[in-house]
């Protein structure tokens, strides 16, 4: 069994996953994962034992027909349409496109505008349609969300969270809870944790305003 320890990253690979190397061969069986620590202990097969590849993957079955079924109405939709114009699927047709965020009355970040303040105001504007907001670890991508999301709260709006790990989605909805003490704005948070694994930050700090 080696521990080895690796970069900060989301990543959902969880104790007990089975574990193969990139391009796909048998590698061993996560005995351990530490999120704060950033370790992983993995017990490796008797062939793999002197291997230590730079990555790794977990090879676990998930039920992916409800994404299909959405990709496949998306593409029937596509087929029968077009990609161009209304109707079904519009913005993930404008993300496959990868066009400029519709909005329905506004523009995109005018002259002096900050860039949380244009974020907030695209968010209430969109149009079905998408509004990408890339950036580095340290931008201020969770900054402006948890700004965006209180905004949207404020409208009567129903807001989902999707992320490839429970602790992303905490991080999120943490900034929620700041924000929404900042603003004087209660909002409430659900969020549905793994039965797996505790996938909190350590402090478990929360918001009085949440609720997990």
């Amino acid at each position: 069994m080696h521990r080895y320890r690796f970069a900060l990253q989301d990543t959902d690979i969880r104790a007990d996953d089975d574990l193969r190397s990139v391009g796909g061969d048998k590698f061993g069986r996560v005995v351990a994962v530490s999120l704060d620590n950033r370790t992983i202990d993995i017990k490796k097969r008797a062939d793999t034992a002197g291997l230590h590849p730079e990555a790794v993957v977990a090879l676990n079955f998930v039920d992916t027909q409800v994404l299909a079924d959405s990709l496949m109405r998306t593409g029937e939709y596509v087929a029968d349409h077009g990609m161009q114009g209304d109707g079904d699927c519009r913005a993930a047709r404008h993300l496959l496109m990868a066009l400029a965020p519709r909005l329905r009355s506004g523009q995109l970040q005018v002259d002096g505008e900050p860039a949380v303040a244009a974020a907030i105001r695209i968010a209430l504007d969109l149009d079905e349609s998408v509004f990408p907001v890339q950036g580095p670890p340290g931008a201020g991508k969770t900054f402006a969300g948890a700004r965006m999301i209180l905004a949207l709260a404020r409208e009567g709006r129903t807001i989902g969270i999707a992320a490839n790990s429970h602790k992303v989605i905490r991080h999120l909805l943490d900034e929620v809870g700041v924000a929404s003490r900042e603003q004087g704005f209660a909002v409430e948070c659900l969020q549905k944790l793994s039965d797996r694994e505790e996938d909190r930050p350590v402090s478990d700090s929360r918001s009085t305003t949440e609720r997990s």
